[in-house]
């Protein structure tokens, strides 16, 4: 039997439900009793080893702890754009693997997206240092900003709520 680490995170089936998050749940004597799951299956959160199959560890990236940080900026922003300057040397594979790498980390970085503000609501989109903010109402047409354009709420990138609106 494969031995899991302790305190590791990991990918599995539980009970031929895909893709969830467990960890081990060790023996007193070591090795793995069973799995603790974050989500529940069949009313439980505690499974049989032989009920979780397919498991693969979980990779954790802290960037502080990156030798490269010192050299490159290991952002999603530094990510992309040291594969772009891979890509330059011809180096498509380990470009595309970066570019991967860099969708996964903005994807559990990202803080949820807002709901939708009601009627006259106002968010603003934008910079994250405060430059270059536009500023969406919400009318009976869609979201407009202070230079006339429309938008759809699907299409407004990251907004942050100023007035929430009123609600129909």
């Amino acid at each position: 039997m494969t031995e899991y680490e302790q305190g590791g995170v990991y990918l599995a089936t539980v009970k031929g439900v895909p893709n969830v998050v467990v960890i081990p749940r060790p023996r007193s004597s070591g090795g793995v009793d069973g799995w603790l799951s974050t989500k529940r299956i069949e009313s439980a959160v505690i499974f049989k080893a032989d009920s979780v199959t397919d498991i693969r560890q979980l990779v954790v990236l802290d960037p502080k702890q990156v030798p490269l940080s010192e050299v490159m900026n290991l952002d999603v922003k530094g990510l992309r754009s040291y594969a772009d300057s891979v890509e330059h040397k011809a180096a498509f594979g380990a470009a595309n693997l970066l570019r991967h790498l860099a969708d996964q980390i903005e994807a559990q970085t990202k803080p949820p997206r807002i709901p939708e503000p009601g009627l006259w609501g106002v968010v603003a989109t934008g910079m994250a240092d405060g430059s270059s903010v536009d500023y969406w109402t919400h009318g009976h047409g869609g979201w407009v900003n202070e230079r006339g354009e429309h938008r759809e709420w699907p299409s407004l990138d990251s907004p942050t709520l100023v007035r929430e609106g009123i609600s129909a």
